[in-house]
């Protein structure tokens, strides 16, 4: 996607999802595997990880408020360091 279209979309769309559409496409499809999972009494996780500011609240929050999901969101701790030490 062009930089002129990200901007028309952020200009024209009453969503301010812009430049997540394939992350919004997958997380979407997790939370429903997941609602079937419910159902079947398995459970889901999912990890979402990225720097600050690009944008994984706002394409959680956006999939959730889409699906119409009630739902507390839960903001976690910023890692720094070797994960390969904690395990």
């Amino acid at each position: 996607m062009s930089v002129y279209a990200a901007i028309e979309i952020a200009l024209t769309s009453p969503c301010k999802l812009v430049g997540r559409f394939e992350e919004a496409k997958r997380l979407r499809d997790f939370v429903l595997q997941a609602l079937q999972a419910q159902s079947a009494k398995k459970g889901s996780v999912i990890y979402i990880t990225g720097h600050s500011g690009v944008g994984k609240s706002l394409c959680v929050d956006h999939v959730l408020k889409e699906l119409s999901i009630n739902h507390i969101f839960i903001n976690l701790c910023t890692f720094n360091g070797d994960l390969k030490k904690h395990m």
